[in-house]
């Protein structure tokens, strides 16, 4: 019994004594180093996408049992091809994605066409010097910007109408009665020119023909009463505007 009694108190203090022994013969390999080309050597490698498919035609060789600090790509993508739309990087296809061009806002990769909420246009509100500032745009971190465009319509939001005002001879515009807004200056030579002027339901004023051959009448606008006119007013027969 004595002997089995130390048999096995030897052996705990063997494992106690062993096991520190170990963990202290184990280590890793410190030598550092990187890995900066695709397999078969190449420093860049050129990959077509089309529509939703996948391309995994390129890999990187990494040695067994490595641990990476640090993982950097650069990304490029030719302006004058056809976008790709949205562009993702699965390193090993765990479906976890190492880097993304995706999601709202970003728009098609090399062709921003969106603004940060994915929608293709804007309507900004403007009053006289007073603009207002859009949503920013996303572009790709260190991206260089080859072309820009941008699709700009104005849209008033004054009264207005279709005024029936026959043949004319010419028009100009300008500030006539000093109020700051633009008047318009009509000339006509013809007798059945129909007038601006409005007293009734149908648009159409009492003076419907200048009556006087060569005349001129003035449209003017304001808030309150919209768009209005003088009567004809004769001037010379060979009258022009320059």
């Amino acid at each position: 019994m004595q002997r089995h009694k130390r048999g096995a108190v030897f052996l705990f203090i063997a494992l106690l004594v062993l096991n520190p022994w170990a963990a202290v013969l184990v280590s890793a390999n410190g030598t550092t180093g990187s890995v900066n080309v695709f397999a078969g050597g190449f420093s860049n490698v050129e990959v077509n996408l089309q529509g939703s498919t996948t391309n995994n035609t390129s890999a990187i060789e990494i040695p067994r049992n490595v641990t990476f600090n640090s993982a950097s790509f650069l990304i490029e993508a030719d302006a004058s091809e056809t976008s790709p739309g949205s562009v993702w990087l699965d390193i090993d296809q765990d479906g976890s994605n190492e880097w993304a061009f995706t999601g709202t806002g970003y728009g098609n990769f090399a062709h921003q066409n969106t603004f940060n909420d994915s929608s293709t246009y804007k309507v900004l509100p403007s009053n006289g010097s007073n603009w207002s500032t859009s949503d920013p745009i996303l572009l790709p971190h260190s991206a260089s910007l080859y072309t820009a465009d941008m699709n700009m319509s104005f849209s008033p939001q004054l009264s207005g109408g279709m005024l029936q005002v026959g043949q004319l001879l010419d028009m100009v515009i300008g500030d006539v009665n000093n109020d700051s807004n633009d008047d318009v200056v009509l000339l006509s030579n013809s007798n059945n020119t129909i007038g601006i002027g409005s007293n009734n339901s149908t648009g159409v004023g009492s003076n419907n023909s200048t009556g006087i051959s060569t005349a001129i009448s003035i449209v003017t606008w304001n808030a309150t009463s919209g768009l209005t006119n003088t009567s004809w007013v004769s001037t010379c027969d060979n009258a022009t505007y320059s």
